[in-house]
């Protein structure tokens, strides 16, 4: 499977519809990672950002997950983590 830059995507998708051209781009860093193609994408979150608020980037995985879908266009959004220490 072939992966795309999200954001630069994200961000060409963005100007098309509102001719603006922005900043808006997708989390990077150890904490989650964002792979695939138009048709399947996996979501990974580490286990920092499992238990992290969700307000903060990296935890937001249903509104990156929504972002995808809507404005990029992709098929199926898959979400995968690594589990948490026990509390």
């Amino acid at each position: 499977m072939a992966t795309i830059d999200w954001s630069a995507f994200l961000k060409g998708r963005f100007k098309d519809a509102t001719g603006i051209d922005s900043k808006v781009r997708f989390p990077a860093g150890r904490d989650i990672k964002i792979e695939g193609d138009i048709d399947n994408v996996r979501i990974w979150l580490s286990r920092e950002a499992v238990t992290a608020n969700m307000q903060g980037d990296s935890a937001a995985f249903e509104a990156w997950a929504l972002v995808l879908k809507s404005w990029c266009g992709v098929k199926n959004v898959a979400i995968d983590w690594e589990s948490p220490p026990p509390p």
